[in-house]
């Protein structure tokens, strides 16, 4: 498949700026379904972990969880259009390290003219969740790219190529939130730095870490630093909104490290304290779409949960969300007193 079809297909404006954003996220999810069920995609693919996330994204969307939607739309973009990258390169391993370098050279060129484009595409009426999640993509651009050259040069091909495939799939993420109308009708919550609440979730973390620091989590641990890593680096950049968004993620990410899965009992008391963070997130007089992003994920899962679909993994992410992630969002946007 070619850069411009798939372009046209996963980054391709919505037609009309009224256009409602609920449409704009579900046209997004039917053009991820093209490729996910064109022949340049295995079926392991389509039938998985990338499949499953966009019809996760479906139902949410139809449950009228805007923002988790997008949310989950963001994994299977950047696996498909990584694949699509390497695919397309996959002829450069045999033409050794000078086709790689120069492979490396006009991959630059391209994400100099479409960061241009992205930079234009700012907004500062877009919600707090898209500020977020656009500086989360941005940041790791470059590294990707930079880190591609190193793996190609000091491992193999193949490896640098994949990190560089990387680079545009984020880019393509950020890209496509860009497009979408979501703009606020409240001002913009007041985003500062989280040098604090930074050090005092590593330090947790490296406590927890000594407790539980069992071969089995070493993965999970792994991805707690990494996001942590991530959130102090877009707050060196002052990316606050997507600071803030990873410093929640490592927030959640521990919290089901060290929380222990929960009875169905407690599904009384998660439903009536998240319908009250839910109330306070809509009324408060500024954006709190990031505090509502975490909000629908555990509204999700209690709403499932409330059909008879128990499903215990998720009741423990709705528990840790409630107990833990939105009290942390809260006690940041100096809302709680």
């Amino acid at each position: 498949m070619s850069w411009t079809v798939f372009c046209l297909l996963i980054c391709s404006p919505a037609v009309g700026y009224a256009q409602d954003t609920n449409q704009q996220i579900s046209e997004a999810a039917t053009r991820l379904e093209k490729v996910l069920s064109s022949k340049d995609v295995s079926d392991s693919l389509a039938a998985g972990q990338c499949g499953d996330e966009v019809r996760a994204a479906r139902s949410t969307l139809k449950s009228g969880y805007l923002y988790l939607s997008l949310y989950r739309l963001r994994p299977c973009l950047l696996e498909l259009e990584t694949r699509r990258y390497l695919k397309a390169k996959a002829g450069i391993e045999q033409k050794g390290l000078d086709a790689f370098e120069e492979e490396w050279r006009r991959l630059g060129l391209e994400l100099n003219e479409r960061e241009k484009v992205l930079a234009l595409g700012q907004s500062q009426q877009s919600v707090a969740l898209i500020l977020a999640l656009v500086e989360a993509s941005k940041i790791q651009i470059r590294p990707y790219y930079r880190s591609g050259r190193l793996y190609g040069l000091n491992t193999t091909i193949p490896d640098g190529l994949y990190y560089l495939g990387l680079a545009p799939a984020n880019l393509d993420f950020a890209l496509l939130c860009q497009q979408l109308q979501l703009v606020r009708t409240t001002p913009l919550i007041r985003l500062r730095s989280l040098g604090p609440e930074l050090v005092e979730l590593e330090t947790e973390t490296i406590q927890s870490y000594k407790r539980n620091g069992a071969r089995s989590l070493q993965p999970r641990y792994n991805l707690i630093n990494s996001t942590l890593k991530m959130a102090s680096e877009l707050n060196r950049e002052a990316m606050y909104a997507g600071a803030l968004l990873r410093y929640l993620e490592a927030g959640l990410d521990l919290g089901l490290v060290t929380t222990p899965k929960l009875e169905e009992k407690e599904l009384s008391r998660l439903g009536a304290e998240n319908k009250s963070f839910g109330r306070k997130l809509r009324a408060g007089t500024v954006d709190h779409s990031i505090g509502l992003l975490y909000w629908e994920m555990a509204q999700g899962a209690l709403d499932s949960a409330a059909t008879g679909k128990l499903n215990e993994n998720e009741l423990q992410r709705a528990a840790v969300i409630v107990d833990r992630v939105l009290p942390l969002y809260f006690k940041y946007a100096a809302e709680v007193k």
